[in-house]
């Protein structure tokens, strides 16, 4: 029973990232405003780095869990990203040196926690959605990621992993599926070879 669930949200977080791969737009600013969360309208700008964030995440302050989102810079351009979509969020600077955020670990083929360091905080609002911005130090934002993942692709599905079904984002890692991901391993785990070759 154990192994299913694990599975199952391994498939819907890829499948997540498949969407963000695959957007029709060209268009950042259409792309935002035809979501209709505060989070889902900073993560298609994100998507095209017009902000540099990372996706909407789950996190959490170790008492309560709410839906952030970590950024290399402050609120400012995200605030004024939001304004070019019609969104006027209220803003309030909140105190915070640290947050957990929930990511897919594909190599353990479990869901985990990882702590960061904060430098500033603030939490948004609007038509009674809250997202919680943190500036962390993050090597890649999102959109940073998905230029990555765009050149990775061509090489990869002809370079010399044998089976690539596909190429996808999860978080801060390419991940690369293949016909053998998960035979002669434990169900959920990623394909080493393919994941080091992803990075």
């Amino acid at each position: 029973m154990g192994r299913k669930p694990v599975l199952g949200l391994a498939a819907l977080l890829l499948a997540v990232a498949l969407v963000y791969a695959a957007t029709p737009y060209k268009d950042p600013y259409q792309y935002s405003k035809e979501h209709y969360t505060l989070w889902g309208k900073i993560g298609a700008l994100a998507h095209y780095d017009v902000v540099k964030t990372t996706e909407p995440r789950i996190c959490s302050d170790g008492a309560a869990n709410f839906t952030c989102i970590l950024s290399k810079t402050d609120a400012k351009p995200i605030i004024v990203a939001l304004r070019k979509v019609g969104v006027e969020a209220e803003t309030i600077e909140i105190n915070a040196t640290w947050v957990l955020s929930l990511y897919y670990n594909y190599t353990a083929g479990g869901w985990q926690w990882r702590n960061t360091t904060v430098i500033k905080a603030w939490e948004l609002k609007w038509h009674n959605q809250t997202v919680r911005i943190y500036q962390v130090k993050i090597k890649r934002s999102l959109g940073e990621m998905m230029k990555i993942v765009n050149r990775a692709t061509g090489r990869l599905m002809l370079g010399n992993i044998t089976g690539v079904t596909v190429v996808g984002l999860a978080g801060d890692f390419i991940i690369v599926g293949t016909r053998n991901a998960t035979g002669g391993g434990e169900a959920g785990r990623g394909d080493e070879r393919a994941h080091r070759k992803g990075d």
